[in-house]
């Protein structure tokens, strides 16, 4: 999403009203008990200073009083308070639920018996942008935090004003008109947001931006569902903590973007957003545009679902723009798409030239068209840099209607849609040749599990057609200890384009459901085997080579219960010795055998194996009848809150080792030209 600069223009000029900042010590409070207006519903006395034990009709009041100093203490009793509320001093403001977490205490945001609800206080807002456009980011905010050392606490902050009057500011998906853009919005160091309730909401419940750092914790996020509002951001150096939120009928989830400077707050030298639930139309987490001296952060244990209707887009996260020595890990998350709506794309990635590399770990996505999706071109911002690499270790990748993994030199010509100008136009298909030229892009995955994947193949590795400059760089995959079972692709594993792909002690089974193992179609592709298990595509085959480069070879591996273990149709030799076919006797050389896979002609299978060996920790059958069982890896550790039956996931026994994974990645790095220790 490209952010809106006229809204960050207002708060940037009103921060300069603010009082010098002073650090002082916090005082907590006791509620009150407030007395409501009959006619407006603003409580009378209903806000008090616990240091000075004034009252106050508003907490504007309170906060603007002469005598509330920086390190006070307001609490707001319950009731309905109409006003937007500048936080212009280093204050503590507890609601009514101080202290309650909405997501596990049955708290109502429409009950102001029992809620502090802050509400704007006019409504008929018109929400345009500088254009004069309609948007869900021209009106105005709740709560303006402008000051340090501020804590907000307990609240419901309501987006609608109670009147009706025309045109009443934005109207959201569902029909219902808000009159405000931000619940809060503005920035400063030390700034806590928790036990809050965000409701009717048209950009984003959150918005941090004036550098800084924080913390947003134990919120509801819900009904912000405009066609671009977030349940929060934290933009231009805010760097806050995300943690035990519960973010449902929005747009996006989360998003962080344009961080460059260092962290102001020493103490915490990685930032986390964690423990999050989020149900989204949109987008889930959004990690945008790191860079320079930008913290690492840390996005962990966060539950991703798709909501009941859909954007037409429909992302689990997207990583974008990691650059410099940005280190960004992803552990234990869950992108869970349904059925009838998953998620258009599970992880998307873009863009991630750092040296630190992104790294997912303990990933699950389930439902949806791609699970996860590398590329080097992308429609709105355009050519990525010249390299980029993504790790990813001990993943599930289930029930994809059409890829679940992919890694695709892309292609979309012309200036980005986010873009003024055609200056990273995608393989410099700008105006006059304008633009950046083709990237390369790397996988390193290991431990990954492929279950149920439907469509066109589990893994692909490919180039888009199009591209003018597609044969400037191959798009490659390096993946271990990983296994793909069954599904009703056409194949499990595709390679076309200027498609590389290394299938290193992995298994693929077919589970006798009558697909290919593997295909390969392009005279520029590359690819090797080794010491994996290719089993069970019968009556189908293990290998389909239909077009492919000159350095290509399967060794130390075992194929049995196919029908051809490789069927060569490209007329290029291929290296397959050292193999074990099903049976002592070698491969068929006469076509299918009820006893051994077969190989057609171009095929080197000199060196054949003539006693069963042990491959990636399993010993290889012999074919004379289906085995008994399955030869299946041990199951790995599953992301938090799955049990291994739930999740599926793989992985070989531990070993001490170096992972053939980074042994890869250091030898591409090298070739690369990286300077390695």
């Amino acid at each position: 999403m490209k952010l809106p600069k006229y809204a960050i223009k207002l708060v940037v000029t009103l921060s300069f009203l603010m009082i010098p900042l002073l650090s002082s010590n916090l005082v907590f409070a006791h509620p009150t008990i407030p007395q409501q207006s009959a006619t407006s519903q603003q409580v009378t006395n209903g806000v008090r200073n616990t240091t000075t034990n004034e009252t106050f009709n508003t907490i504007q009041d309170a906060i603007y009083d002469p005598e509330t100093l920086d390190g006070h203490t307001l609490t707001v009793a319950p009731g309905i308070y109409n006003e937007s509320v500048y936080i212009t001093k280093q204050l503590t403001i507890l609601g009514a639920n101080a202290g309650v977490n909405p997501n596990t205490s049955g708290r109502i945001p429409s009950d102001p018996v029992t809620e502090s609800i802050i509400r704007p206080p006019i409504a008929g807002y018109a929400f345009v942008n500088g254009s004069g456009d309609i948007d869900e980011f021209g009106g105005p905010a709740v709560l303006y935090p402008l000051a340090n050392n501020i804590i907000i606490d307990g609240f419901t902050i309501d987006g609608d004003a109670p009147s009706t009057i025309d045109p009443n500011g934005f109207v959201l998906l569902d029909g219902e008109r808000v009159d405000a853009s931000y619940g809060v919005f503005g920035g400063g160091n030390n700034i806590t947001i928790q036990n809050n309730i965000f409701t009717n909401i048209s950009g984003a419940g959150v918005w941090l931006f004036l550098p800084g750092y924080g913390l947003v914790t134990q919120n509801r996020f819900i009904n912000l569902d405009a066609p671009r509002g977030l349940g929060g951001l934290t933009t231009d150096n805010f760097y806050a903590d995300v943690t035990n939120n519960v973010v449902d009928e929005v747009t996006t989830g989360w998003q962080t973007d344009r961080m460059t400077l260092a962290n102001t707050n020493p103490a915490n030298p990685r930032i986390l957003i964690a423990n999050n639930d989020f149900t989204v139309n949109n987008m889930g987490i959004f990690i945008n545009r790191h860079s320079g001296a930008s913290p690492d952060y840390t996005i962990s244990n966060n539950i991703i679902r798709s909501d009941t209707r859909t954007s037409g887009n429909l992302r689990g996260m997207q990583i974008f723009a990691i650059q410099n020595t940005v280190y960004i890990d992803f552990n234990n998350n869950i992108v869970q798409g349904t059925p009838a709506v998953p998620f258009d794309i599970g992880v998307s990635v873009w863009n991630v030239p750092t040296t630190n590399f992104v790294t997912i770990t303990n990933l699950l996505v389930d439902y949806a068209v791609i699970g996860v999706n590398m590329q080097d071109c992308n429609r709105q911002f355009g050519q990525a840099d010249p390299i980029s690499n993504l790790i990813i270790n001990n993943a599930e990748i289930r029930n994809t209607s059409n890829v679940g993994l992919r890694v695709i030199d892309s292609f979309f010509a012309g200036r980005p849609t986010a873009r003024t100008n055609d200056n990273q136009a995608c393989s410099q298909s700008g105006a006059s040749g304008a633009g950046l030229p083709s990237a390369s892009v790397t996988m390193v995955a290991s431990d990954i599990n492929f279950n149920n994947n439907a469509g066109l193949a589990a893994i692909h590795i490919t180039t888009d057609p199009l591209d003018p400059q597609g044969a400037l760089n191959d798009p490659q995959l390096i993946i271990s200890d990983s296994t793909i079972t069954g599904g009703t692709t056409t194949q499990q594993i595709l390679l076309d384009g200027n498609g590389r792909i290394e299938l290193i002690s992995s298994f693929l089974n077919g589970n006798n459901n009558n697909i290919i193992g593997m295909t390969v179609n392009s005279p520029n592709n590359f690819f090797a085997i080794e010491t994996s298990h290719i089993y069970n595509h019968r009556p189908n085959n293990g290998v389909v080579i239909n077009q492919t480069g000159s350095d290509i070879r399967i060794n130390n591996s075992c194929l049995y219960n196919n029908a051809f273990g490789v069927q060569n149709n490209s007329g290029v030799l291929i290296d397959a010795t050292n193999n074990w076919w099903g049976n002592v006797t070698g491969p068929s050389t006469t076509g299918v055998d009820a006893f051994r896979d077969a190989v057609s002609a171009n095929v080197d299978f000199t060196g054949f194996l003539t006693s069963q060996p042990t491959v990636a920790g399993v010993l290889c059958p012999v074919f004379n009848q289906p085995p008994a069982t399955t030869p299946e890896p041990t199951p790995a550790t599953p992301p938090s809150g799955l049990t291994p039956p739930q999740l599926g996931v793989t992985q070989l026994p531990a070993t001490g080792e170096t992972p053939l994974w980074a042994v890869y990645l250091r030898q591409i790095l090298q070739w690369m030209g990286f300077p390695l220790p």
